[in-house]
């Protein structure tokens, strides 16, 4: 009795594993950025995100607001952010539309960020 529980424990438990590594290999799990994700891959991803910035919530920005920061920072998101999050009244770049997930575009409605707390917003970028 001990012997056919823990034999099956031990399938139990190594089955699920098993068919997965077989699901990978075989080339059967989406991996284009076309294809939709795979039904835990959201939950797991949006919980290490949450998980994140739940540490960063009270956090003050160590960059002091002024004129200098404000054009400094808008240079960088010149050269370095734009591309994928956008600039004003233009649509969305053939760049962005292939990532995924797809960026938020910072300057439409639907990627407003100013209601974030400072802390989350620092953490994002850095």
């Amino acid at each position: 009795m001990k012997k056919s529980f823990i034999l099956g424990l031990t399938v139990g438990i190594f089955v699920p594993f098993i068919g997965a590594f077989i699901f990978i290999v075989s080339g059967r799990m989406p991996v284009a950025t076309k294809s939709p994700p795979l039904p835990f891959e959201k939950f797991l991803a949006n919980s290490a995100i949450h998980a994140a910035l739940e540490n960063e919530i009270g956090k003050k920005s160590p960059v002091p607001l002024s004129e200098v920061n404000f054009v400094s920072g808008a240079k960088i998101y010149k050269t370095q952010c734009l591309v994928c999050h956008g600039q004003p009244n233009s649509p969305v770049n053939f760049i962005a539309e292939g990532m995924f997930p797809r960026p938020p575009q910072l300057f439409s409605s639907e990627g407003n960020v100013t209601d974030d707390p400072v802390g989350n917003i620092f953490w994002k970028i850095k």
